[in-house]
């Protein structure tokens, strides 16, 4: 049962803010003209961004994404943090690889065994490439061999099998279905942006059809898309500097990482000259195909992933309050941390993990799924540069006891986004007695006497807050006088 919370802000002017609040700013095209080409959202700068709020607010669920041949070892974890919302994708191809009966075992095994640890499934549902679509997969990916979807042969047999996945999987408690996965990327998506709109339509209707109940989320659009968007739009408002500076923010960790496909920009030429790779021509036109599915009432949700350096979820933040229609409910089905080529230390997880949580739970997210819950070992990325919540073993790093503790605090709460001249964060209320993750705008700032703070990192006691957050304690009385509480 989901409890009513209602979601306050607090900014500058300590006053309450219905829109979303934003964490201070500081995850591949033709060149966007000094003219005016159309982006995939330039009709939203010249217009008031709507409020992406949950159109019926409640207690944010927390989950975590796993790899289920290691989920014995996470059981305990999972457990303990019940209830939890997780995900699974699989493909039509997967289920019937030529359009005969489907096997639907694997996806069974997962619904059954997420009801036992005490979580909610939430269904990708992707075609694939086979018999049901035609042609051959170009790229294969994981163990699975999951390849590249694309659109069916026969858009009825689709609607068939898609209304089949709700009638079997209702019954089990699962209503939440997404369409497809980051279609920006060819990998996952080998069509255009017209026919994933095509196919978008025709399974959100069978989805809906089939469960009344159901709610339909978009196919969400890759972490790094994301950077050519942001700037795309910001040059569209004629805001050149601003464009420049959001792309070396939020593209700051993967600059290098692809080669020439992302490098850092010193002038308008150099960013041109970025979003005219071709893979951020492409993330443009899909997140145009995407967005179009949520104006036309397709979808209900829509999923955010996102990877990249804690300071650059505000810029999505304010891209997506400026582009997700009014009553679509914002979701981070994909939140991360990606580092390559050094290993963090756990100060700087624990700051990734609240900072990038806090952010979406203060932007309107009423799910937040940590991935990878654990890092494998043996699997395709031993160095791990997505960080996990817990060790190989299921062993809780100190960023996941500090995830748990966003989890536990945030039940029935009231959700206070934190945007002071002092501190940022994320507050829960719950009858007056605060729990809030708050670190630094800058500098240090000292707590007052009635408030307990603890590092989250070292679990130590601590009487100011830096950099580094805090999980901090206190009536509405004490924490007031920081973090300013007034009522409406």
């Amino acid at each position: 049962m989901i409890r009513a919370a209602r979601t306050r802000a607090i900014g500058v002017a300590s006053a309450w803010v219905v829109a979303v609040a934003l964490v201070g700013c500081t995850s591949s095209d033709q060149p966007v003209p000094r003219s005016s080409t159309p982006t995939p959202n330039q009709t939203a700068t010249q217009s008031p961004s709507p409020s992406i709020a949950p159109t019926e607010p409640g207690d944010v669920r927390f989950g975590s994404k796993w790899d289920w041949s290691r989920v014995d070892s996470a059981a305990p974890w999972i457990k303990a943090n019940a209830p939890g919302v997780t995900f699974y994708e699989f493909q039509w191809c997967d289920v019937s690889l030529t359009g005969a009966a489907p096997n639907w075992s694997a996806i069974d095994r997962v619904v059954k065994r997420s009801r036992e640890l005490g979580v909610e499934m939430m269904l990708k549902i992707r075609t694939g490439t086979c018999e049901v679509t035609g042609g051959e997969a170009v790229s294969t990916r994981g163990n699975k061999k999951k390849s590249e979807s694309r659109l069916p042969k026969d858009l009825d047999a689709y609607a068939a099998f898609v209304t089949s996945v709700v009638e079997r999987y209702a019954p089990q408690d699962v209503h939440t279905y997404a369409i497809e996965n980051e279609v920006n990327g060819e990998t996952f998506w080998s069509g255009s942006g017209a026919q994933f709109e095509e196919l978008f339509a025709v399974g959100s209707r069978a989805i809906r059809s089939a469960d009344p109940k159901a709610r339909v989320s978009d196919a969400g659009i890759s972490s790094t898309a994301y950077g050519a968007a942001i700037a795309s739009r910001l040059l569209a408002a004629g805001k050149e500097a601003d464009a420049i500076n959001a792309w070396n923010s939020y593209m700051d960790r993967r600059i290098g990482v692809r080669g020439k496909q992302i490098q850092h920009v010193d002038n308008r030429a150099d960013l041109d000259d970025m979003l005219a790779q071709p893979q951020a021509v492409r993330n443009l036109e899909m997140l145009a195909a995407n967005e179009r599915v949520l104006k036309a009432g397709l979808a209900d949700i829509r999923q955010v992933h996102f990877y990249e350096q804690p300071a650059a979820a505000s810029l999505l933040a304010d891209y997506l309050a400026a582009t997700t229609p009014r009553g679509v409910d914002l979701e981070a089905w994909e939140l991360g941390s990606f580092v390559k080529g050094r290993d963090p230390d756990e100060a700087e997880r624990v700051r990734d993990v609240v900072q990038s949580t806090a952010t979406f739970i203060g932007a309107g997210a009423r799910v937040v799924i940590w991935l990878p819950l654990s890092t494998n070992p043996d699997g395709q990325n031993p160095d791990e540069p997505r960080s996990g919540l817990l060790d190989p073993d299921g062993t809780p790093r100190p960023a996941g006891d500090a995830f748990a503790a966003m989890r536990a605090a945030s039940a029935g709460a009231e959700i206070v986004t934190v945007n002071t001249p002092q501190l940022r964060g994320v507050a829960f209320d719950v009858g007056g007695s605060v729990t809030a993750f708050v670190w630094a705008a800058s500098g240090s700032v000292a707590l007052p006497s009635g408030v307990s703070a603890a590092s989250l990192a070292t679990g130590s006691g601590t009487t100011s807050v830096s950099v580094d957050p805090v999980k901090m304690t206190g009536g509405r009385a004490d924490v007031q006088t920081i973090i300013p509480m007034m009522e409406q």
